[in-house]
């Protein structure tokens, strides 16, 4: 499961607070603490969140009391979340600048050219052949060919790649913040693609073929071979991953740094993501198509919660389980009204409905479901044996 993105306007908590629906902000005893009604806001980061105006075409800043700390100002677009002491703002349709938490101007106005960019301090900028990365709070800066895509630092470091040419490797470079190379490689000479960012010192790699997933250090030595059929990133000291198994797929399970199993593959483990606050995601049931399954709010999967001994703790009932933040993740339900409402009069699966709702480590609800506005406090599973057989296991029935 991904983390809670600061740009996202899915609900988890984030500083004591989290946007729910268009009323505003609920505190972590599901109480509405900030009013605003007007449209679902960005997550609060340092201290504020991203909202549109009371007035149409108008965007701003709010503090955790609900008063507008910067605007509302007449931008073209919402503004992005503070990072770093600045927020990324769109004052017209060609420009983009910085700003710092008093509303001053930081950085620009300045046009909008390609390839702009903001992360953690870092100004990515493409001028005259080159790539420049500045960090405006260090004053660390370096640049390369403009013919090399550029990560946001994670854990440390920037993946600099150049694609794959005709004639031509790919090119991967691992940069340091001070602006030093930490490694460089090419296709084939130990991995075929270094697929995602540094975490907890380690990144995934595609070894290149169908055994092909596996972890180099930022020293970019192989630290643990390429032996996944699917694997993500590090959390919490753990990484999801499924092996390599030619009579089919054996079931998920987690590894530690060295590479060894902390969490055994199981069959019922269909799919899994990363561990948040000592709990991860797991898929008990899988009928889409989408191999691992995407935990994407996809209606014929079924996810629950592991602690790090591999135990259920809460039960696989969700179309979605997002990950733990402050202590609640943000879940979605696809459920029919009752046990009679589970099949229609020719034998076929009633439409059900669905509904988010934020949940705490013990599975209870801190902001509920709701069906017809109203707040639903009992959850049910069910098994829909019956005229059909091939519907998830795991059907929510929700009672008010």
């Amino acid at each position: 499961m991904r983390p809670c993105d600061a740009n996202s306007y899915s609900p988890c908590f984030s500083e004591g607070l989290a946007a729910i629906s268009e009323a505003g902000y609920i505190n972590s005893r599901g109480e509405l603490s900030v009013k605003w009604p007007h449209h679902l806001g960005l997550p609060f980061q340092q201290g504020l969140a991203s909202v549109r105006g009371e007035v149409k075409c108008t965007f701003g800043y709010l503090d955790p009391t609900g008063a507008m700390a910067i605007g509302p100002c007449s931008w073209n677009h919402q503004g992005e979340s503070f990072d770093t002491g600045f927020a990324v703002i769109q004052p017209t349709a060609d420009t983009v600048a910085l700003i710092d938490r008093a509303g001053e101007w930081a950085v620009g106005p300045a046009f909008r050219a390609p390839g702009w960019r903001y992360s953690g301090g870092w100004i990515e900028k493409r001028a005259q052949s080159k790539v420049l990365m500045e960090n405006i709070v260090t004053g660390v800066s370096f640049q390369l060919d403009e013919s090399y895509h550029l990560r946001p630092f994670s854990d440390g470091i920037c993946i600099a790649t150049i694609p794959e040419s005709e004639g031509a490797l790919s090119t991967f470079t691992a940069i340091n913040e001070d602006g030093t190379i930490a490694f460089s490689r090419q296709s084939w000479e130990q991995f075929y693609n270094l697929i995602d960012d540094f975490h907890g010192g380690l990144a995934l790699f595609d070894g290149g073929s169908e055994v092909c997933f596996g972890y180099i250090n930022k020293q970019g030595e192989v630290q643990i071979p390429d032996r996944f059929r699917y694997a993500y990133a590090f959390q919490e000291g753990l990484a999801p991953v499924c092996p390599y198994d030619k009579s089919g797929t054996p079931g998920w399970g987690f590894i530690d740094a060295s590479g060894d199993y902390v969490i055994e593959p199981r069959d019922e483990f269909k799919g899994a993501d990363c561990f948040s606050e000592g709990m991860a995601a797991v898929c008990a049931w899988n009928m889409s198509r989408d191999d691992p399954p995407r935990g994407e709010y996809d209606d014929f999967e079924r996810w629950g919660y592991i602690d790090v001994h591999g135990a259920w703790t809460i039960p696989p009932v969700f179309s979605y389980a997002g990950p733990f933040r402050e202590g609640f993740a943000s879940v979605r339900f696809k459920f029919v009204n009752s046990h009679d409402d589970l099949y229609d009069s020719d034998g076929e699966l009633n439409e059900s409905h669905c509904s988010r709702a934020l949940i705490s480590q013990d599975g209870t609800f801190i902001w509920p479901p709701k069906l017809n506005g109203r707040n639903i406090k009992e959850v049910i599973t069910a098994d829909p044996r019956g005229p059909k057989q091939n519907v998830p296991p795991f059907l929510v029935l929700l009672r008010d």
